[in-house]
């Protein structure tokens, strides 16, 4: 986060809490003052609340690599005798070590190949309320390859409220992976669970 100008920084220990003046202009408003929680090299981990979180279970968190502008990944200087790292996103976090396991329908999992992408996406979009989905291997308008997926909404009240959208077909654009993943394994390694953490955070972006 950038400020108009910077009042304080506070060294917390796990995070650097950096208070500012965030010019309000940009969204026709008057200036006003924030904090956000920022690692000792200058990379945004999020809200000052969230940091605390971080700290509580002795994450220092870091970014996936050099191309991300937001941490997401940090190993638990807590948990150093079982070595657990954490992957987070807005939505969620979750630690794994030596041991863990990534199985199908799992956030962390990625597909292994370009068929597994396929089945992944049936299995995200199919629910009580989607019937029959189906994926097609498709490219969108750059070329990039994709899955046109198509359901039919269930004719259930209790499950699709709106009667206008009650038995028709819906259906949505899957991308699969930029890069294929190991599917179903087992981490043996701490960079298999660094790994793994990895794939949940990017899973649940």
């Amino acid at each position: 986060m950038k400020y108009k100008e910077e009042i304080r920084r506070e060294d917390k220990g796990f995070y650097v809490s950096v208070t500012g003046i965030v010019d309000g202009s940009e969204w026709d408003m008057d200036d006003y003052e924030a904090t956000h929680a920022e690692t000792v090299d200058g990379h945004y981990v999020g809200d000052v609340g969230f940091a605390d979180g971080l700290a509580e279970r002795g994450i220092r968190a870091e970014l996936i690599s050099p191309e991300h502008s937001i941490c997401s990944i940090g190993f638990s200087e807590k948990l150093k005798s079982t070595g657990k790292w954490f992957g987070w996103s807005h939505r969620a976090i979750f630690g794994f070590q030596i041991g863990a396991e990534v199985k199908r329908g799992d956030c962390a999992y990625v597909p292994t190949d370009m068929e597994d992408a396929r089945l992944d996406a049936v299995r995200f979009w199919s629910d009580e309320r989607r019937l029959n989905t189906t994926a097609e291997l498709s490219k969108d308008e750059e070329g990039k390859p994709c899955f046109d997926v198509a359901w039919l909404n269930t004719d259930d009240p209790e499950l699709i409220p709106n009667e206008k959208r009650r038995g028709k077909i819906f259906g949505v654009r899957h991308y699969p992976p930029e890069q294929f993943g190991k599917g179903e394994w087992t981490a043996t390694t701490l960079e298999d669970a660094k790994q793994m953490a990895v794939d949940f955070a990017e899973g649940v972006s």
